[in-house]
Formats: structure tokens, sequence, C-alpha cells
């Protein structure tokens, strides 16, 4: 209903005793019940709001057992039922021995929380009490007793109009239906059944609890990992995790109580439904030999997944076995393969250094460990390249002056103290990144830059060849060399100024050192040592660091790979090379691949390890079939009977006797097409069914291999026909074309077949308006009109008395149907015409957004016109800082049309008062567009008669400001002028009544100017002798009557 009742209705006559108690009030609109109220000899339907109003009533129409077919009331009782019990959907509740969590925002309920309502509302006609008794029916073994409810704690009000009970936690596979036996303390003997109303409860499933684990097909099990913990009083235990039944997800029960039946799960159609695991971290353990164990568990259905991880111990010399040194060694990077040299080349600056824990294939770039260039040679003046040469401490790689470009008297090295930078020969002009050492609690704020250049050759005494050296602050750096960072303190961009900018000749060198101070940390963060989580392998978030000085704020947390995850790259294969089993993709050098076997008797071949290009995870291989050694032997051979199917033979491996290969089966002589015949085959007919034949057997046994069955009959193929006359009819002659039938069939022409319309107090006629004064054909359109209704008396509707018709309209005086096979019988009925009403129109206007009027309480309208806008009306004034407020409204309905903001006057403003006069419903005045006002004053009105009085119609008059034009007291009434009464309508108060907006003030001789008395003194004294021969004969026709 949409009321703000504060309690629940949790039965129907709850809710319908609501609506008579909250909704019954003077002047609802009455809306039927959707229930039969009855008594002895009509039913109709009761209002849902008051008992007062019948609804549809009509009498009753019995069956031959004298129930009535619309209603249920039986004929001969004292008892009407009003209200049938109707059935109830629910959920069934769960089983409550504790295995389960309630979830209410699911509708998964306990029994004693599950509660639904059945209800009956019914009367006795003899004004008696009414008994009521609940019972259940078992509609799965329909022979049975109902069960008499008992009052018990899940059977609630069994004696009264309103049954409660508590849905059992099987209802999912119960049929169970409730009805009530009402009788009359009266007599006990007039007792009435209800209508039967079924329970029907759904699966009760979570998404959330139970959930049954599904395991795969193949018997694979979970990694197993020895591990170690520490309990809570500080003694170590070692155990083993992992080693079960791999689950491919888990199906989700019925949470019911089983019972006697059996459990049941979630469908899709006839299949049971497989969902995913929801993992989360259970707990964390170490491993024996190093790393960590992560157990995850499905929090549905319990499922434990291991998961190992371990600390990565990054360092240089790894085990390289099978490689001709570490430079050599590969690395499978994003689906392609990178040797260590490779990753040294591309970087620049930096070596890889790989996790030394066993089958780890993780490794880091790490910047090279090397000081300032080892110069063999300057470039000297003329174009010859200079030589350097650098080594880093930890890979031994040395930078010569291959790398980078070429070192010449155009072009700088590059050197970076505490720092790095991405290339190692410059030229002006030229783009590059720098990094600084990262310090616990200290921030790069700049760059101090040195600048020398050196020659082979130099002579003191002519000053030729000497050093060039240069020195720049850090602000003189970050000047000249553009040094900017993005955000972080942690990388720099820098640009290479041209020689000449520095006063310095090229093919030197630049060496670039940080300059550092204490940081708080405010400039912002960024996030350090991410890793996505690729296939089956965890994930990073990353740490959220300080931008400036890469100090650790808040550490991330480990994204775990979903249930059964898989590879996702391309495969590769793996190779191994000498007797150490180091794996790689490369197969170059004539590896093996890495753990095949070749398989033999007893065991089966094996391709072969694959590495997965996405994470670098090893892949297994595809299993093959066993290799037996030995000669292979047919044996088991059997031949195919009429009936019996063959087989092929297995071959078995004579040197172990087990089957090598097994053999298949052959079909039966029966099952091998073209080994048969027809026989018995008939050919149907137009008239006579046929026989499709049966198979006999030609291989041997002549049995009949199957039997056919009845072909239907074909019916007439008839040709288009040619006229012809039998007798006296004509008509067409149909010959069957059929061979071996000729049958033919004479069709007689069709006389038009034409019925009756008959209509009783109406008229039928044509679509042309022609009366229909005798038999018309089928499929003409009839239009039929009612006589004119008696006095006191109007049209109701139509009835169709005989014959098959559907009325356009049954309830308009003139409508059409379209004129069956058969005769027509209507009849107009009439019906009492409603009370006569004259409208009162209200002199409130009505509006919406676009008109207004005047209304009758019937909801009739009038006086409706377009709303008028006024001109802008000021709410606020505005000021020198504030804005102000105004409006537009409708001159007549006053409804608001539109509003705007007045901008503030700002302290150079000057008034200037518009002309026009605005208005409201005391004063008047002139109005400045920020919306001041000048020369306020009230309003003058005087009456203005807008419609004269007569003797026989009333007039209309207003009052209107003299100054503004302002009205007000519109529409008000003047009295019709009485016989010999006053005949200039001046609205005086003797021939006048004033039905709004009465003025004491206006109280004057009202000619529409009420405040000219000069004019009235004139008037009166040119016309005095006319009003003095007025007076006398009125006086003299006074005399006459009361003689």
């Amino acid at each position: 209903m949409g009321c703000d009742h504060d309690d629940w209705c949790f039965s129907d006559s709850d809710f319908e005793d609501h609506l008579k108690t909250e909704h019954s009030g003077a002047g609802h609109t009455h809306i039927a019940s959707a229930t039969w109220a009855a008594d002895g000899t009509q039913h109709w339907h009761p209002c849902r709001y008051c008992d007062d109003k019948k609804l549809n009533a009509a009498n009753h129409e019995f069956d031959a057992k004298g129930v009535c077919k619309v209603c249920g009331y039986i004929s001969g009782s004292s008892i009407v039922i009003n209200r049938q019990p109707r059935g109830v959907k629910c959920k069934t509740s769960i089983y409550s021995s504790g295995d389960y969590d309630e979830e209410p925002e699911n509708d998964l309920l306990y029994s004693e929380h599950n509660w639904v309502t059945f209800s009956v509302s019914a009367k006795s006609l003899k004004g008696d009490e009414l008994t009521y008794q609940w019972y259940q029916k078992n509609n799965a073994n329909p022979t049975a007793a109902p069960y008499k409810l008992p009052e018990k704690d899940y059977y609630v009000d069994v004696n009264t109009p309103t049954l409660r009970l508590s849905v059992s936690a099987e209802a999912c596979m119960d049929d169970y239906s409730y009805y009530c036996v009402i009788g009359r303390k009266g007599d006990p003997s007039d007792t009435m059944k209800t209508a039967e109303a079924k329970l029907t409860a759904t699966h009760a499933y979570s998404h959330k609890q139970a959930g049954v684990r599904v395991p795969t097909e193949d018997s694979e099990r979970t990694p197993k990992y020895n591990v170690t913990w520490v309990d809570k009083h500080g003694v170590t235990h070692d155990g083993v995790v992992g080693g079960d039944p791999k689950c491919d997800g888990h199906k989700l029960p019925c949470l019911f109580e089983a019972g006697s039946y059996e459990a049941h799960y979630m469908t899709t159609g006839s299949k049971e439904r497989i969902f995913p695991h929801t993992f989360e971290l259970d707990r964390s353990l170490d491993a024996v030999g190093g790393g960590r164990v992560d157990v995850l568990r499905c929090s549905v259905c319990d499922y434990i997944v291991p998961v190992k991880s371990h600390v990565h111990d990054y360092g240089w010399n790894w085990d390289c076995t099978g490689f001709g040194s570490i430079y050599e060694y590969t690395f499978n990077i994003g689906g392609s393969t990178k040797t260590v040299e490779e990753l040294i080349l591309e970087s620049g600056y930096a070596h890889p250094e790989k996790c030394k824990v066993p089958g780890c294939e993780e490794f880091i770039m790490v910047p090279h460990s090397w000081g300032r260039w080892n110069v063999v040679k300057n470039p000297d003046t003329e174009g010859d390249k200079g030589g350097m040469e650098a080594e880093c401490s930890v890979c031994e790689y040395k930078e010569t002056k291959e790398i980078d470009g070429d070192w010449t008297k155009d072009t700088a090295l590059v050197t970076v103290k505490n720092g790095r930078a991405t290339r190692m020969i410059v030229k002006p002009g030229d783009k590059i990144r720098l990094y600084p050492e990262e310090r616990t609690g200290q921030k790069a704020i700049g760059w101090k830059v040195e600048y020398r250049r050196e020659y082979n050759e130099y002579d003191i005494i002519s000053g030729t060849g000497l050093p060039v050296s240069k020195n720049w602050s850090v602000n003189e750096a970050k000047t000249l060399f553009k040094l900017v960072t993005n955000g972080s303190a942690l990388e720099w961009g820098c640009t290479i100024p041209e020689f000449s900018a520095m006063g310095a000749p090229g093919g030197g060198s630049f060496f670039f050192e940080p300059v550092y101070a204490g940081c708080d940390h405010s400039g912002g963060t960024t996030v350090l040592n991410a890793k996505e989580q690729i296939c089956d392998r965890k994930g990073y978030t990353g740490d959220t660091a300080c931008a400036d000085c890469g100090h650790v704020i808040s550490a991330g947390s480990d994204i775990y790979p979903p249930a059964n995850a898989g590879h996702t790259g391309p495969l590769q294969p793996l190779y191994y090379y000498g007797t150490a089993n180091s794996a790689t993709t490369d197969a170059s050098h004539g590896g093996k691949r890495y753990n095949a076997k070749s398989g033999d008797c007893r065991h089966r071949a094996y391709e072969g390890d694959y590495r997965c290009t996405a994470c670098g995870g090893t892949v297994k291989g595809e299993t093959g079939d066993f290799r037996h050694s030995g000669p292979l032997e047919l044996r088991d051979v059997r031949t195919a009977t009429c009936t019996e199917r063959g087989y092929s033979g297995n071959q078995y491996c004579t040197s172990c006797d087990r089957i090598a290969q097994k053999g298949v089966s052959t079909p039966s002589l029966h099952e091998i097409a073209d080994n048969y015949k027809l026989i018995n085959e008939v050919k149907p007919g137009c008239t006579t069914s046929g026989y499709s034949g049966d198979q006999q057997c030609t291989a041997g046994c002549g049995q009949i291999i199957r039997y056919g069955h009845v072909v239907n009959k074909l019916s007439h193929d008839w040709d288009g026909g040619k006229p012809a006359k039998q007798g006296k009819s004509e008509g067409i002659l149909y010959t069957c074309q059929r061979a071996d039938c000729g049958e033919t069939r004479f069709v007689r022409s069709s006389a038009a077949t034409e019925f009756t319309v008959t209509v009783i107090k109406g008229t039928a006629s044509l679509a042309a308006g022609t009366l229909i004064t005798d038999k018309i054909a089928q499929n003409t359109v009839v239009t039929v009109t009612a006589d004119a209704p008696e006095a006191g008396k109007v049209f109701d509707k139509w009835v169709v008395l005989e014959g098959n018709v559907t009325l356009a309209d049954a309830t308009k005086a003139t409508t059409t149907f379209t004129m069956p096979g058969n005769d027509v019988k209507l009849e107009v009925t009439y019906k009492d015409a409603p009370p006569s009403h004259t409208h009162s129109y209200g002199t409130e206007w009505k509006y919406d957004d676009t008109d207004h009027w005047h209304e009758c309480e019937c909801g009739d309208k009038a006086n409706i016109e377009a709303h008028s806008a006024s001109e802008w009306i000021v709410d606020t004034a505005a000021t020198e800082t504030a804005d102000g407020t105004k409006h537009k409204e409708c001159t007549v309905c006053k409804k608001v049309l539109e509003t705007a903001p007045i901008p503030a006057t700002g302290s150079n403003h000057t008034h200037s008062y518009g002309t026009e006069w605005k208005y409201d419903g005391t004063n008047h005045w002139h109005e400045c567009e920020c919306g001041d006002k000048a020369d306020t004053a009230a309003h003058s009105f005087q009456w203005v008669i807008d419609k004269a009085a007569t003797k026989e119609a009333t007039g209309i008059k207003h009052e209107e400001c003299t100054v503004c034009g302002a009205k007000r007291s519109e529409n008000t009434v003047i009295d019709k002028l009485p016989d010999g009464g006053n005949t200039d309508n001046t609205g005086s108060s003797d021939n006048n009544t004033n039905k709004t907006g009465n003025d004491d003030s206006t109280k004057c001789p009202q000619t529409g100017d009420s405040s000219n008395h000069m004019g009235w003194l004139a008037a009166l004294y040119v016309s005095g002798g006319v009003l003095t021969l007025l007076g006398v004969s009125g006086k003299k026709r006074k005399k006459s009557e009361v003689k």
C-alpha cells in the first residue's frame, strides 16, 4: 500500500484487517477484493477497505452437487467461505544441528525461524460462532488419511482461521497440502472443507559453506611438502602437508536434513554444477630445506592446496653446469631465451644475479660495480677515436670503447659516482637518465658535475694540449644540464649541453655525483618490487616507498594464483647437456630432452618436460604407450556369427606376455549392410494401408532380422476438376490421379446461405445505413443501434440471446459485429439514469505547468487558459556584495513560472528605476534592475464592473488599483436585479451580494469609480427631473399593488 504502518502483515487475513483499520476513511474509493463473500442467495466481492459495499453482486450458479461454481458456496449450508487458503512458496529450512550457519540475507534459516501461514475467512449465516481444524494431506500418498494437526511448537493456532507452521528441514522433498474444516457451534453437523493449499519449498543452497569436493578424474594429487612449525609453547614440530586428491572444484548440496532422502545438489538442467574454489590463506609454514609453504583453504569446501615459496637468495656465482661458462647460461624471459652475456650487453649498465635456491630460475639485474673509466687513449683533435675500459668487480665484465658508441672529439664519456646512467658515451643534445644510489633517510636534491678533457700529447712551454677542467655546483648544473625529476628523486632527466656553452672542447669526460639531504618523505610515494602474478606463480603487489629516497613505508602482499591455475604461455622443450641435468631451452648444441624416457614393457614412454615461456616454470609433457621389446603375437580372435559380434584379437608381446595392443569388436552378420532381403512388402493405396516389409537374413540363418510396420493409406490425389452435371445439379467432377484408382468425386455448387438478425429494442442496418429487413449472408458487417431510452433510463448494454457472435463494444448504444453462419438475436438493456448534476466551479484557481482553470467537485474544468507570465518580481534585492533573487509568476493563478538570481551591484552601481509599476497584494512601486524599490505606496482600489447584472442573470465585478492596475476580488458576483429595482448596475449593497473580496472601504455608490463623488452630484443635478418622475411612478405602482 505504500503506507507508513510500522507492523508487518504476516498473512492474508492480517493484510485485509490492516486495510479496513488503516485505509477505510470517509471518501475512499471502493476496490473489489480478490475473494468472494456470499449469503444464501448471492455472492459478491467485498470492498478491500470497508464492509459496507457489495461489488459485482450476482446470484449463485449451482452445479449438480449444489456447489456454486463461482464462489464455492454449498447450497443448504449456513457457512460461507469468503477467502480460501492460498498456496505458499518458500525455501526449505536448513538442518539446525550446528553443521551449517544461518544466512538470513539469503533466506537460509533454521526451522524455528522459518515460518509460513495459511489463512481462511468465513462467516455463519446463522450468526453463531465458527470452529476451525487444520489438516495436512500427503500428496505423495493420496490414499493415506489426512493428518489432523495438533497444537505443537511447530504447528501453531491449528484451531483458528490462520495456521502458522515452521517449514521443516525436509520440505523440499516433501509434498504436503493443508486445508481447514470449518464448523458451526450452533450445529456441529454443518461443516465445510476449504480448498487445499500446497506448501512448495525450494532447495536451500549456500555459496558460502558446505561445498562437496569434486576430485579430478586422473587421480592426481596435490604436491607434498615436508614442513616444520613452532606451537604456542615454543615446541618445534615436523610434518607433511599436501598429497591430497586434486579437485576441479566443488558442488553445492541442499542443506536439508536428509533422513530417508538422498542428498541432492545444485544442477544446470540435469547436470550437477561444479563451482571453482574460493581460496584464502589458512596458514604459512617453514619448508624443510628452505623457503615457505603457504597453505590455501577453500572457504566453501575446505579443500587444501599447499603452495611453496621461498626467500630468494640472489647472487652471481650460481651453478651453471652444462654451459661453457656463466656468460652462456640461458634464461627464459617472456617467451624468448637470453644468455647472461646478451642481458649484460642489452642493459648497458647491469648484470643478472640468479636465485641460488635449487630449481628457482628467478633473477634480477644489478648495476655493475666499477669506478671511473680507465682511459687508454684520449680522442685527438683530428678525428681519431679514444679508447677506455672498465671492469665490474662482481661479474668481471669489461666495458670497452665498442659499447654504447664511439668516443671521439665530438662526444664525451659519462661516469656516475654513487649511481648510474642510462648511457656511457654522449654527444650534445642527448637525453639520458640518472639514478642516484638509494640511501636510508636521505634523498638526492641535485647533482654536482665535473668535466675533464685530456690530450695524449701536450707542450707546457707552448701551452698546447694542456688538460681542461670544469666544475659546476648543484644550482649551476641544474640550469646548464636541465636536470629535472619525474616527481621522484630516484630518477633524474638530463640533457647534454653544447660544448661551446660549457666553454670546453669535446672529447672529454663527465663526472656526475648526487648531492644528498635529509628526507622527510613528503615527496609522495612510488611502488617498488612489484611482481605480476603469472600462471601458477605467486605475484607481489609491491612495496609502497618514498618516491624520493626509496624508504619502504608499507610492505606489499602476495598475489595468489586462482584455483587449478595452469600455464598460460607457449611451452618450449627443455634440454640438458652432460650428465648433470641443468635444464635449458637451447637445443643448438645437441642436448637431450630433459627427463625423457623411452619406455619398455613395464614403463610407459615420456616425451620430457617443457618450460612455460610466461613464467619460466616446468610443465609435464605427454605420457606415451608401453614400448614392448618382443615380437607381437595375435590372440583372442573371435569370428562373428549371425547373432553374435566378433573380435579382431589382441596383440601380445612375446617377451613379457602382456597385451601390447587391444583389438576391437566386429559387427554381427545381421548388422552388416546388404545381408538381408525384403519380404512381405505391401504398397499402400488411396483407401488401403500398406506394409513396409520384413528384413530376412541372407547370410545363412534365414531368420527375420527386423519386422516391418504398417504404412498409412495415401488418400486420393485429386486433379483440378472439370465442370459437370449430375441430374439437375451442376458442380465440379474431380478424378484421382493415382494409378490403379481412378475414383471420382462430384462436388455440387453451393448456393449462398443467408441468416436472420433479430434486434429487441433496437434496429439493425448495413454499413451503408440501409435497415435490414430480410436475411443476410455470412461475414456481412452489421450495425445495431439501440432505441432511445424511456424517461429516467439510460442505455446499459447489449445482450446476445442467440447465435455465436462477438460485438465490437457491448457497452455502446451503437456498435457492430460480423454475421456468423447462424441466426443472431440481440436485446438492449437499460438502467436507471444517474441523478442530475449541476456544475459548481470554485473561485480558487487550479493549475499545472501549462494551464490554470476553475474546477467542479466532480472534476469538470472551466475557464481553462494558458499561464500569463508576469514581469520579474524581486524576492531578495541584490546588494553591493551579495546576489539577490527574483521570479516570474502567472498574473492570474500566481503559480511561480521561473526563478533567477540578481547579480550583486558592486560599489559603482547607480540605481535606475523603470517607469513600469511593480506590485504585490498590498503595495506598488518602481524598481531598479538590481531589485531596489522607489515610490512605494499602498494600492488605491475601485470597483470595476466586468458584466452588468440583469433581472435574468447575475453580473461580475472586480477591484482594480487606479495607479498600477493591480486586481483583486475578481469574479465577485452581482446579484440579479429585482423587479422594479435599481437598473444602473452600481453594485450597491441594496441589490448586490459580494461573494468574494468585500471591502468596507468601497461601500460608496459603486459605479466603477467609487472615489468620484463630484461626478455623481453633477449627474443627479442634470437628471433630477427624470429621477423624480421615476420615483413618483414607483410609488404609484406600489400603492396600486396594496389596493
